[in-house]
Order: C-alpha cells, then structure tokens, then sequence
C-alpha cells in the first residue's frame, strides 16, 4: 500500500487548484450577427463562428444556412465592388491633380 502522509504537505485549496477553461456554452456567447427570415426562423453567429439556426427541421435549418451564406457571399462582393469602385476614385483624383499641377509648373 502507497501513503504519501509523511512526504506530502497539507492540502492548499489556492495552489492545488487546477483551472479549466472549457469553451464558453453558445447561450453565453457574445452575439456578432442576427438573421430574422420571418416566422420565427433566424440564423445567429456568434463569438467563435458558432451558429444558432432557429428552424422546426433539420432539413429547413440547413436551408436557412445556406440561404445565410448566399447572402454573406453576396454581401462580401458588393462591399469588395464597392471599394474597387473607390480605389479607382481616390486614383483618378491624384491622376487629375498631378495634371493640375503639372499645367501650373509650366
């Protein structure tokens, strides 16, 4: 039989305590995005790219993820075209005041 009496010290709760940290439960995460489709069926992301799909099926609930990425997708090229569009403003407006002020210098 093993004893560890006479080798081992009292117990200290603030040193012998071991921490965990177990991931956060997905009620407690912080939300980052709603999606409302109507009739009680939404997409959330939360913290952590977690998903809570709200749907009464299995089948309607990947629908929605789906539809959900669609839209995101959609939303990732439009913002995407949209600063394209601004980069070649912001270029065409030092273009034209480098022509400005090459026509002053002469």
């Amino acid at each position: 039989m093993f004893s560890c009496k006479s080798t081992c010290g009292p117990s200290d709760p603030t040193t012998d305590t071991v921490r965990i940290n177990l991931p956060t439960p997905v009620e407690n995460a912080p939300l980052v995005e709603r999606w409302e489709v109507g009739e009680g069926k939404f997409v959330e992301l939360h913290e952590g790219q977690r998903l809570v799909v709200g749907a009464p099926t299995k089948e309607e609930a990947d629908g929605l993820i789906q539809q959900w990425e669609e839209k995101k997708a959609k939303e990732a090229a439009e913002a995407a075209a949209e600063e394209a569009r601004l980069v070649a403003v912001r270029a065409e407006q030092a273009r034209l005041a480098r022509e400005k002020e090459e026509q002053e210098l002469r």
